[in-house]
């Protein structure tokens, strides 16, 4: 099961994520996509989920139930658009912390965060037959993703926790 959790507006290149979903699906017929989010493309993901009985749209989720949802998943997909290139990177580390693969936009930020394609793995931006081999790869070594994944949770936990930051700030007071 592949989840994309986060806000379903224009330019935020989800219409290619669903493309590229669907692309993989014909290879690999059995893949879902979960879609949870809210905004003004929620008909139109509602309308597409209802043509296509692998993709479902989930609603919106209480920001607390998020964490919990996202490790029921083997993929999390986020994206982002040239017109969105520097968005919030807190989706970001949300999906690292969950110790889920990750499949993301390659938008700067991420590149740097994701320390190139060590802790997840990077689709080119606007390009649905990229997301579609890359599901495909990950689906196919899973084992590598997941410890790409590892690497990412732990790297979350030691650097971008409360305690990991209050920890660095006092580290040379104490």
């Amino acid at each position: 099961k592949i989840g994309y959790f986060g806000i379903l507006k224009p330019n935020y290149d989800i219409e290619n994520l669903i493309s590229g979903f669907i692309n993989a699906q014909k290879k690999i017929q059995h893949i879902k996509l979960d879609i949870y989010g809210n905004g003004p493309l929620v008909n139109k993901v509602r309308r597409i989920s209802s043509m296509n009985n692998n993709i479902s749209y989930m609603n919106s989720l209480d920001f607390d139930d998020v964490p919990e949802k996202m490790i029921e998943y083997q993929l999390l997909c986020g994206t982002s658009s040239e017109t969105n290139i520097f968005q919030s990177p807190v989706k970001l580390y949300e999906y690292m912390a969950s110790g889920v693969p990750i499949l993301y936009a390659d938008n700067p930020q991420v590149i740097e965060i994701l320390d190139g394609n060590q802790k997840g793995t990077l689709f080119s931006i606007g390009s649905p037959s990229d997301i579609e081999r890359k599901i495909i790869d990950i689906y196919n070594n899973y084992n590598i993703y997941v410890k790409k994944a590892s690497i990412a949770r732990e790297y979350v936990i030691d650097n971008h926790t409360w305690l990991s930051r209050v920890n660095f700030i006092l580290k040379d007071h104490l």
